[in-house]
């Protein structure tokens, strides 16, 4: 879990860039260290512009990330 710290948005039909400053954690695990995680490289994920068919339907819109942890 993260806060958002700087966001762009290089390709309009693709969910934005995100730079996240990593939440502290009580837990241990492999992640505990991580200070920063950064969502790159996406494609897809935006949402659809026309409304559904029914009230409360979902739409599940794939894509592609790369994401990196940072210390």
């Amino acid at each position: 879990a993260g806060t958002v710290v700087a966001r762009c948005t290089p390709d309009a039909g693709a969910i934005p860039w995100l730079l996240l400053s990593a939440r502290d954690h009580d837990g241990g695990g492999y992640f505990r260290r991580v200070s920063f995680i950064q969502r790159v490289r996406t494609a897809g994920g935006t949402a659809p512009t026309a409304p559904g068919s029914q009230v409360g339907a979902e739409a599940r819109v794939p894509y592609t990330a790369e994401y990196l942890y940072f210390e």
